[in-house]
């Protein structure tokens, strides 16, 4: 019997399979999400679908935090075993290994914990991939709860309409379907951090100014992401106010759990007045232009020293 995983495959033996993974769960970053959407558009023609190696971590116990990825050359091959057509990909292990060791120069906390492939299911075509994944070849290191390499599946031709991202892990069959490879899908999320979500926003907010103006949309400049940031932030400190001027007026009746969080921003900080503050930025314009005066001062005398060198070496001669 030749390996199959799919996910007809597995919903027909599902009777047959017990979970060994029911605590695991997989939090996706969105970089990876538009690492893998960027890898999608700029494949090849000639290729259907994408492919690459997760990075990441155990968190919390029991989640695998995908926090970064990158995409793998692969070929996807066809031949003819006994009259049946058989379809496999080979990714390039070289390629691997060699961003795997640039990856880490960068971090040590992330480690190989799965691969991504773009598509609606899982077919044969993704067995061999995982094979080696699931090899020391592809450095994945086993590590409690973690088992099996997770397998990421981006529906990047959004099937029901919607960026369906799913997980998988390998499922372990009985003795009469050992040569069977099978899947288990276990839960996923995107996860975002408040940084994320501020990005997000703009970018959102960037697309809609373009098609407003019935342009293509373009990445914001650094200047609109400080004035969206800064618009937010007086929008949360009205927020504020107007909620202690109302408890304080006897509007409404106050939570004592947002009074102490609120306390606690609060006294995080040190506070200045607007002369205080002014002086600060001046001497910090202050300090910032002392430093460009001196840079171009240096440049300019390197450059004096070199004229000075070539005229001496030409009257020598």
């Amino acid at each position: 019997m030749e390996p199959v995983s799919s996910s007809r495959r597995a919903s027909s033996l599902k009777s047959f399979f017990v979970s060994p993974y029911p605590q695991i769960s997989v939090r996706v970053h969105p970089v990876v999400v538009f690492t893998i959407l960027d890898s999608y558009v700029r494949k090849q023609e000639s290729q259907v679908r994408s492919v690459g190696t997760l990075l990441g971590s155990i968190v919390e116990g029991n989640v695998v935090d995908v926090t970064d990825c990158y995409t793998v050359p692969h070929t996807e091959r066809r031949e003819s075993v006994k009259g049946v057509q058989k379809k496999e990909i080979i990714i390039s292990g070289e390629y691997h290994l060699q961003m795997l060791s640039f990856k880490r120069k960068i971090s040590q906390k992330e480690q190989v914990v799965g691969w991504f492939s773009t598509g609606s299911e899982i077919t044969e075509l993704h067995n061999l991939p995982h094979q080696y994944y699931s090899t020391g070849n592809a450095k994945f290191q086993i590590q409690h709860p973690l088992v099996s390499p997770v397998l990421l599946l981006v529906d990047t031709a959004l099937t029901n309409t919607t960026l369906s991202i799913k997980a998988f892990l390998n499922v372990p069959t009985p003795i009469a379907f050992e040569n069977l490879t099978s899947f288990h899908e276990i839960p996923s999320e995107v996860y975002t951090l408040k940084s994320d979500k501020t990005a997000l926003q703009m970018l959102i907010q960037a697309r809609s100014n373009a098609k407003k103006r019935g342009a293509a949309a373009s990445a914001p400049a650094l200047h609109q992401g400080f004035e969206v940031a800064f618009t937010k932030l007086v929008k949360l400190l009205k927020a504020c106010t107007e909620y202690v001027e109302d408890v304080l007026d006897g509007k409404i009746e106050g939570d004592t759990e947002l009074g102490r969080d609120l306390t606690k921003m609060l006294c995080s900080e040190p506070f200045f007045d607007v002369e205080t503050f002014d002086a600060m930025c001046q001497n910090s314009l202050q300090d910032n232009l002392m430093v460009v005066y001196l840079s171009t001062l240096s440049r300019l005398q390197v450059a004096i020293n070199q004229k000075i060198s070539l005229a001496q070496q030409g009257a020598q001669q």
